[in-house]
């Protein structure tokens, strides 16, 4: 895999990937762009923000997104239930175990 980026606008987020090898550049094959789906915002903000200590604000989530904090409401039941994460005011924060298992803890935002 080469090179990989993430460009944040306000009406999307594209993942950029560059190739790395060398004959793919020389083909013409440099770079792709991929626009986020929007039924994956959910996975790629938690997947984004759970890998930090801090956590975030579900009031940040909606404005990021643009989906209603409601879109929260699965993942944090489980994720509250298996100890993953806390929930106090208007912060979701990753706990010991879900920053330990952050993998399982993003599958509970899959369907």
């Amino acid at each position: 895999a080469g090179a990989h980026g993430k460009i944040t606008l306000p009406e999307a987020i594209i993942r950029t990937t560059k190739t790395r090898m060398p004959a793919d550049y020389l083909a013409g094959q440099k770079s792709n762009h991929r626009t986020i789906d929007p039924n994956d915002m959910l996975l790629e903000y938690l997947m984004n923000t759970l890998r930090m200590n801090e956590g975030f604000s579900i009031s940040a989530f909606s404005t990021r997104t643009k989906l209603p904090k409601s879109a929260l409401d699965d993942f944090l039941q489980a994720a509250v239930a298996r100890e993953m994460v806390t929930v106090a005011d208007d912060r979701v924060t990753p706990t010991y175990r879900g920053l330990q298992f952050l993998n399982e803890l993003l599958m509970l935002a899959t369907p």
